[in-house]
């Protein structure tokens, strides 16, 4: 049990709902007994959480606690499962993230079960990306979150994890199955002859059911209205826990942004895997932008590149541009790669 919060600079306020978060972690983990269902306590503690921000750097030290030399293996699977829903969730301040990422390093060293090595893996990547959920999730979500180490997600995972499962099935792959899926649906569904497509939304209800089945491996996309495919296509990019371009490109993507040659020089440092991707997504908005499509779709090159670019060159948390001119400024960057590459 906790007495006291683990963290002094704690405030007052901060101690009750620290220590109530601390006894949810223990219910779910079994240290405490618990006639809550247990996904039921998983809600509970990020609703507590999220409902007092002030405890995250503490709710941090709670799952160091609970993953640190953990005798029963378990309790330790358990611990570790909040760790990967607290990295989607919550973002701790610069020091205890510089903690936490020493912390997962030494675990993954630690010579652990290979299940805790992936989870402190994936719970080090999840912590550099930096990006966190806006909304409490529903139940389906809450459960892949917890399991994501081991069965990465198709929406809202991390590309190196996506192609891992991938390559595992066919070591050829060079794109991940659900992006050949969805540009597939998009052409053979007729989108290469709807007016709006990428602009008309899809049916929220087809969209949200066609996901869910995506998130389990069925690459089917039952629907004959090319939106759908279309709009899913544009949240599989939003979605992704970490920007095809690194951010520590964006400087130089956008100075560059009119000038091919160094663009390509710029993609040559980035990963395999985002360069394939980014190529496969740029050739098919090619063939859609050629004059006799845009005519009927009314979807030049300007007006995808103004669709796909703020998901494809995302913006640093610390950019000094403003809004407007760095919209400008990213649609330049993908014309010039539907125009040239």
């Amino acid at each position: 049990k906790l007495a006291e919060p683990l963290m002094a600079s704690l405030s007052k306020s901060g101690k009750k709902p620290a220590i109530s978060a601390f006894k949810l972690l223990q219910s779910y983990t079994g240290d405490v007994k618990s006639k809550v269902q247990p996904m039921t306590l998983v809600r509970q503690w990020l609703e507590l959480v999220l409902e007092n921000k002030e405890i995250v750097d503490e709710v941090f030290c709670h799952l160091v606690k609970q993953t640190n030399v953990c005798p029963d293996n378990d309790k330790a699977l358990k611990a570790w499962e909040m760790f990967a829903v607290a990295v989607r969730m919550f973002k701790p301040t610069d020091g205890v993230r510089q903690y936490m990422l020493s912390y997962c390093l030494r675990q993954m060293d630690a010579g652990h079960q290979r299940v805790f090595v992936s989870y402190a893996a994936y719970c080090l990547r999840r912590l550099k990306c930096q990006k966190i959920e806006e909304a409490l999730p529903v139940a389906a979500e809450l459960e892949r979150m917890k399991n994501e180490p081991i069965a990465p997600s198709v929406f809202g995972g991390m590309i190196d994890d996506i192609m891992t499962v991938e390559l595992a099935k066919n070591a050829a792959v060079t794109i991940p199955r659900p992006l050949r899926a969805l540009t597939a649906a998009i052409e053979d569904k007729g989108g290469f002859h709807t007016e709006g497509i990428f602009r008309v939304p899809g049916d929220l209800e087809t969209l949200t059911r066609i996901r869910s089945d995506m998130q389990v491996g069925n690459y089917a996309i039952p629907t004959a209205d090319p939106n759908i495919p279309a709009s899913l296509l544009k949240m599989w990019f939003r979605e992704l826990a970490e920007p095809l371009i690194p951010f520590e490109y964006f400087d130089a993507c956008i100075e560059a942004r009119s000038n091919f040659p160094a663009l390509i020089a710029i993609f040559e440092k980035i990963s395999p895997h985002c360069f394939n991707i980014l190529e496969h997504l740029v050739l098919f908005l090619q063939r859609m932008s050629q004059p006799d499509i845009a005519r009927v779709t009314k979807m030049s090159s300007l007006n995808l590149a103004l669709v796909f670019a703020p998901n494809i060159l995302r913006v640093p948390d610390d950019c000094k541009i403003s809004p407007f001119v760095v919209q400008q400024y990213q649609q330049d960057f993908m014309n010039t790669l539907i125009e040239h590459m």
